[in-house]
């Protein structure tokens, strides 16, 4: 006769077979999602760069999974209106925020945000990523980053330079330049991109800072010249034109970027996934091709290296904010 099994190997065994099926049903969740439609939010109007590129994504997200990745547009209050909504979500990973730098930049501008970047959300992946330029009229006659440096501290009331609004990152990352270089760069913010490039070509604003896109059309007709990129790397879009570093500051590796988060407590198998399939639709060359044309390249990430990217960001912003007493 068998002798039984003392009664603490008998509950060892149990609990590895209860292990053992957790671990089962945890690689099995993400097998089968999504099980029903995903709603990006994204906190910008319809027809922005924010909503193209959502809807570039979505597209090939869908055909992926087989359901629909509906996108939810949501303005308003520098993205924290978008923001607070999914922050409010079910972390269930049906409710995801399509979002850009002014995710991390808003917290410092706006005196009261209803949500906490770091704790209220789950960093998913890093999508896509654009060189921010800073462009000159060609009129003026700067070729180089050390001619407009040297034609600002030739003006004592400084240099104007425009950019789409106040406190997006290309405002930021020239008052960061202004400081670096010891120079008076003075701020015209205009009501969008169209403005601000508008008032560089009819030289009223003759430094203007913005994606490369939206000022490539210029450069090809060379009414404006482009100086620098604020990017530790030349981009592969236009491999000519120096970085910050090169022209003597380092330090500026500030691209303008997407990314997918979640809301916070979204389980790790789900955001696993969604980072997988964000992969997977990168890898598409169309896809690639699109983001190209619009001036971005694909960047992903592990959710890991996005939420060091947020976090760096974060602090890094909220100091520039501070010292140039930016207000909303």
């Amino acid at each position: 006769m068998k002798e039984p099994m003392p009664l603490s190997t008998r509950r060892a065994v149990l609990v590895a077979g209860m292990g053992a099926l957790a671990a089962r049903l945890v690689h099995a969740q993400p097998e089968s999602f999504p099980g029903k439609p995903i709603r990006i939010v994204v906190p910008a109007v319809a027809g922005s760069s924010a909503d193209i590129l959502a809807r570039l994504i979505g597209q090939p997200m869908s055909q992926l999974t087989g359901q629909p990745w509906v996108v939810d547009n949501k303005p308003g209050a520098g993205g924290i209106i978008g923001s607070d909504a999914v922050a409010k979500a079910p972390a269930d990973g049906y409710t995801l925020l399509f979002t850009a730098n002014n995710f991390v930049i808003s917290p410092a501008i706006y005196p009261s945000v209803p949500y906490d970047v770091v704790k209220g959300f789950e960093p998913i992946a890093l999508v896509c990523a654009a060189p921010t330029v800073i462009f000159i009229n060609s009129a003026t006659g700067v070729k180089t980053m050390a001619d407009l440096v040297a034609l600002a501290r030739r003006t004592p009331e400084g240099v104007n330079y425009g950019s789409p609004f106040v406190g997006t990152s290309a405002h930021l990352i020239m008052e960061m330049l202004s400081r670096a270089a010891g120079i008076n760069m003075v701020h015209v913010p205009a009501r969008g991109t169209p403005q601000a490039f508008n008032e560089s070509l009819a030289g009223r604003v003759p430094v203007v800072i913005g994606n490369y896109a939206d000022g490539a059309p210029f450069v090809e007709t060379g009414q404006l010249r482009a100086l620098a990129i604020a990017d530790a790397r030349r981009s592969p879009l236009l491999p000519q034109v120096p970085t910050l570093s090169e022209a003597g500051y380092p330090n500026f590796d500030l691209q303008l970027w997407f990314g997918l988060v979640a809301p916070a407590k979204t389980p790790l198998a789900v955001v696993r996934r969604l980072n997988d399939l964000v992969a997977q639709v990168l890898a598409m060359p169309d896809v690639a091709s699109n983001l190209s044309a619009r001036g971005f390249m694909p960047r992903h990430s592990t959710p890991e290296a996005f939420s060091a990217l947020i976090r760096k960001e974060l602090s890094m912003y909220a100091a520039v904010v501070k010292e140039a007493g930016v207000k909303p």
